[in-house]
């Protein structure tokens, strides 16, 4: 590991140490997976990264789209009167 390297871990370690989730790429699955193993440096630092969070946001689209439907369908009754 060089001093680059080490800088690029920093991040990691730090989110690490926060108790926040860190993911490993498995080549081999193509995927990024959840690290349940003590962190360690054996593989690239490009190979670990801190799980982004998820955002919950397709109730807030469904209503959206509930709304738009609501006021289209209310908006053609008023112009068949």
């Amino acid at each position: 590991m060089n001093k680059l390297d080490a800088a690029k871990f920093l991040p990691i370690l730090k989110a690490y140490s926060e108790g926040k989730t860190i993911q490993v790429f498995l080549s081999h699955r193509k995927a990024w997976v959840d690290n349940i193993n003590e962190l360690s440096f054996v593989l690239k630092v490009d190979s670990y990264r801190i799980k982004p969070e998820t955002v919950k946001y397709k109730r807030y689209l469904m209503k959206g789209l509930f709304n738009k439907k609501m006021i289209t369908t209310i908006l053609l009754m008023k112009s068949v009167k």
